[in-house]
């Protein structure tokens, strides 16, 4: 994941059966590589008041939904 925006976006991975978690705040132009494990979500959370945009390669499972929240 590469975050493509002018500011800071964070990540969340958030099992099913579990409480949500802090992964990691990605600073613009950082890219990370993140493993999900099954049955987790992956939430990226805008925390500035602006658009913001990540670039996304996908591999393995692709069952894949989307979600906003405002």
């Amino acid at each position: 994941m590469k975050n493509i925006s002018k500011n800071d976006v964070t990540v969340s991975l958030v099992p099913i059966d579990g409480e949500r978690y802090l992964f990691k705040p990605i600073k613009p132009g950082e890219t990370i590589k993140v493993k999900v494990e099954r049955n987790t979500a992956l939430v990226i959370n805008n925390t500035s008041n602006q658009n913001v945009s990540v670039e996304l390669l996908v591999n393995g499972d692709l069952g894949l939904s989307m979600g906003y929240d405002k």
